[in-house]
């Protein structure tokens, strides 16, 4: 069998799995980051070149072996055009709709975990969420640095007495029931609080709140907030609330 052919079948059925739609009765398909990143991850582990994932028609262009090696990126560069700080909230069943037990030698994983962070997730007792969280805040510091073509595993979270850490950077990581919430906020000498506020603003336009009260809830913070502090609106958004799980 053609090799471009054996890979787009195997695609195939990758995404079968994850997404439940069949790529060959589709015009195009639409992937949330989570799923660009499941799907870059499978093909890292299956030697295949990963492809244009923003093309939402990917899979039609040529699928074929990986021969280029990845580019390490320096998240402390000023090479790139920075907003300052990124937010991402994640559904923790849209990243891990096919996987009950999780190892640190998954293949399909390794793509966008590192041992590490596996490891850790892995003596943890709600290790699904774990990895949501550090997924969240991979692509919260993706966010920050306006990287659209992304490799995860360039970004290893440390722990420190429990809390999250990555060099040049202050996160935070919180939890609402089937979902992980992160920010990351570039550590500068200034910063412009309107940005932040409005990266605020266009995460939460593009979460989809089934109770609209919670939505307007969280606009309402914003405009106080935008008014007094920056790290009052985070952590109320990121902390306060949670108790009452506003997703729900």
């Amino acid at each position: 069998m053609d090799t471009k052919i054996e890979n787009l079948d195997l695609l195939r059925s990758y995404l079968l799995k994850l997404t439940d739609q069949d790529i060959y009765e589709l015009d195009q398909i639409s992937l949330s980051s989570a799923q660009k990143s499941r799907v870059a991850s499978w093909c890292d582990a299956n030697n295949i070149e990963i492809p244009d994932l923003n093309n939402s028609s990917f899979w039609k262009n040529s699928i074929n072996t990986k021969e280029n090696s990845k580019s390490q990126i320096d998240f402390n560069s000023s090479n790139f055009s920075s907003l300052l700080s990124g937010v991402d909230i994640q559904k923790i069943a849209e990243l891990f709709p096919d996987i009950e037990k999780f190892s640190k030698n998954d293949k399909n994983l390794l793509g966008i975990f590192t041992k590490t962070e596996l490891s850790y997730a892995e003596s943890k007792s709600n290790t699904r969420e774990t990895l949501a969280g550090i997924f969240a805040v991979k692509e919260s510091i993706f966010k920050c640095n306006n990287i659209e073509k992304r490799n995860w595993s360039d970004i290893e979270l440390k722990y420190k007495n429990g809390k999250p850490v990555f060099k040049g950077y202050t996160i935070s990581i919180s939890h609402s029931g089937e979902y992980a919430i992160a920010t990351a906020i570039k550590e500068v000498e200034s910063f412009d609080q309107n940005a932040i506020i409005s990266e605020l603003r266009e995460e939460i336009n593009r979460n989809n709140f089934e109770n609209k009260s919670s939505k307007r809830f969280y606009e309402n913070i914003l405009m106080l907030g935008s008014l007094g502090g920056l790290f009052f609106i985070i952590n109320f958004i990121l902390n306060s609330l949670l108790k009452n799980n506003p997703f729900s």
